[in-house]
């Protein structure tokens, strides 16, 4: 299908000029200025033919492959090709190699596979790969450099071992079938992946057994942004089988990114947790900013969260034994998890927590599982806010903190209260500095803010109480219900009410505690409502106008970010709307309660077609499909030209 560009862009880009428009769209079926060569390849051609013009085609993407040199374009029209992308030569830092599908709708160029092993300067845009993704170094410890692979599904798994300052933008990984992963290690010749870039892609990977989901190895200086991941553990699960895990991470960064985890497990399995993430082996200096990680609804088992675990690098200083994941921080961050979070079998070095929410079933545990386990030392855990629908909501059991902050932060637990809302292994390991906290229980009383583990001594917070008297400990905390929205795991919101005692500023060294600043309100986890009225306002031989209402940003308020209208011959669903066929140009979404339309032209006559659409919000939040369009084409045209009005 062919979308008439000039109509859609004068109907569906309001908010961009027309000049610019038009610059968009020539940039986006380029993908760079015009350079040595420009080459077509179709299911209608032939290899012997010059390939420099539609009418004169290559067939094979292979002869492609074979032919392209720094500076050459190829465009490969719609089909399905039994062959992959593999450049046999590299482009230079001023002409690069490009292959361009269409984006139209990346389903109907279809590829093979793409392997970009060993090679640097080459794009790939606008196609779907049937096999995998490889983006490699390749012999001589040489990496693939500054490649970049965008607009592009991945129908199995991606491997990016030893890529340097690559880029992957509005790239979709993986089906969630059982085998679809994404590794980023080094290349067999040594090459590290680094400074690497991931922009607003979706991965969507399963798995039983190692290879792990998603799994990083020695990535440094990289970068994730706005990506969303659906990670899955499928039954049958072996213990090693985790969604997400990192090995020797080092100084990356993930922002605003989305991780929703389903757990599959056979109950009674051994080990049925699995994890939203696991740092191990000295995995240092990465940042987590404003992520969210979610249980699927779906899942038969716990999901936890591991942000240290010593695994087989347990070097921290020279001394063995002691955990060598260090500085590593997490910041304004929503964790919702059914399973353990926090450091397993090992101390941390360094991490910093601050401004983050976290609704666990569990307590959180930053100092080890066991009280053989190694203390924690120099954690600065400031502004944030912790809901526990256990008996605590926090836990230094362990050999506890060392060289450490507690400040500003609420420790609010649901459960029984018996070990103390805040659960220590002794008073003198509790943390160097711990004040200016609110601490709480539902049915229970300031006497059980603290517990102490093994010996079950208990203490409230402030003067006269041994752990400020005593230790010089949370002499400035107080107990008290600080009034949050919601405290229940499923809907929680930790948002204070007016006049709630966490925001009173004369109480607390910052003025406020917990995670949400006075005046402001959890991240967005509110998604747009899904669109009801999608109705078919005109229709003829070529030519479909549809309507809708815009919803928002937050159910029906506000605006949203984007839309992602879809089409397809065959009726469409929640199941099958990711392989349904984006429109080329999407609409833009206008103020909750707005009619919008749209235009498609130069479809085909006598044709069923099928239009559902999704709506997304600036952090990620996705809504449920609309409802379904179903229109047939004419056999002939019926619709009039407009009037025409002669002028004097």
């Amino acid at each position: 299908m062919s979308f008439a560009v000039i109509t859609l862009l004068r109907l569906a880009s309001r908010r961009l000029a027309t000049g610019a428009r038009i610059a968009v769209v020539a940039a986006l079926v380029l993908g760079a200025p015009a350079q040595a060569a420009t080459y077509y390849v179709s299911p209608t051609g032939i290899d012997t033919n010059a390939g420099t013009s539609l009418g004169t085609a290559w067939r094979t993407i292979a002869k492609a492959n074979q032919t392209l040199v720094a500076g050459d374009n190829v465009l490969i029209q719609p089909g399905t090709y039994t062959d992959g992308i593999v450049p046999a030569a590299s482009g230079t830092s001023g002409s690069r190699i490009t292959y361009v599908g269409t984006l139209v709708g990346r389903g109907l160029v279809s590829v093979a596979s793409i392997d970009l092993t060993g090679r640097s300067y080459v794009s790939a845009k606008g196609v779907t790969s049937r096999g995998s993704l490889a983006v490699s170094g390749g012999s001589g410890g040489v990496a693939a450099q500054y490649d970049t692979v965008s607009y592009v599904t991945v129908l199995g798994s991606a491997v990016v071992n030893g890529a340097y300052r690559c880029y992957f933008a509005n790239d979709s990984i993986g089906t969630g079938d059982y085998g679809d992963n994404f590794s980023v290690a080094s290349s067999t010749s040594g090459s590290r992946t680094q400074y690497t870039k991931f922009v607003d892609c979706d991965f969507n990977l399963a798995s039983s057994r190692q290879p792990h989901s998603f799994q990083t190895t020695q990535m440094l200086n990289s970068e994730f942004t706005r990506c969303r991941f659906r990670l899955a553990v499928v039954a049958g699960t072996y213990d090693v089988a985790e969604p997400s895990i990192h090995y020797r991470a080092r100084d990356n960064t993930w922002t605003d990114c989305k991780f929703t985890i389903k757990n599959l497990f056979i109950p009674g399995a051994n080990l049925n947790e699995r994890y939203a993430l696991n740092l191990r082996d000295s995995s240092r200096f990465n940042a987590f900013v404003r992520d969210t990680f979610f249980v699927d609804p779906t899942s038969t088992g716990a999901v936890k969260l591991q942000f240290a675990v010593a695994g087989a690098y347990n070097d921290w200083n020279g001394v063995s034994n002691i955990g060598s994941c260090a500085y590593n921080s997490w910041r304004n961050c929503f964790i919702r998890l059914d399973g353990i979070v926090g450091m397993q079998t090992t101390g941390s070095h360094g991490y910093n927590f601050t401004g983050n929410t976290f609704i666990l079933k569990s307590a959180f545990r930053p100092a080890g599982f066991s009280s053989v386990d190694p203390p924690t030392d120099s954690l600065t855990f400031r502004h944030n806010t912790v809901i526990s629908t256990t008996n605590s909501a926090f836990s230094t059991y362990g050999q506890g903190l060392t060289r450490s902050t507690l400040r500003s932060n609420i420790f609010y637990a649901t459960g029984a209260n018996a070990a103390g809302t805040v659960e220590i292994s002794n008073e003198s390991t509790y943390a160097n500095s711990s004040d200016s906290n609110l601490v709480y229980a539902t049915g229970q009383t300031e006497a059980g803010a603290f517990g102490v583990r093994p010996s079950g001594t208990t203490s409230a917070p402030g003067p006269g109480h041994v752990l400020c008297d005593t230790y010089g400990k949370d002499c400035h905390s107080l107990w008290g219900d600080p009034q949050l929205t919601n405290v229940s795991w499923a809907t929680a919101d930790p948002t204070p009410r007016a006049g709630s005692i966490a925001l009173s500023s004369g109480l607390w060294t910052d003025g406020y505690v917990g995670a949400i600043n006075p005046g402001t309100s959890v991240g967005d986890l509110i998604p747009p409502a899904a669109v009801g009225d999608l109705v078919l306002a005109l229709i003829s031989d070529h030519t479909i106008v549809m309507r809708w209402t815009a919803t928002g940003d937050d159910g029906t308020t506000g605006q949203a970010s984007a839309y992602d209208l879809r089409w397809s011959n065959q009726p469409i669903t929640a199941a099958n709307f990711a392989a349904a066929t984006p429109v080329a140009i999407q609409p833009v979404p206008d103020v909750a309660g707005t009619p919008q339309s749209y235009v498609l032209t130069d479809l085909t006559l006598s044709t069923n077609y099928y239009f559902a659409l999704r709506v997304v919000d600036r952090s990620g939040n996705w809504s449920s499909l609309s409802n379904v369009l179903a229109a047939t084409t004419k056999a002939t045209d019926t619709v009039p030209p407009a009037p025409t009005t002669l002028g004097p």
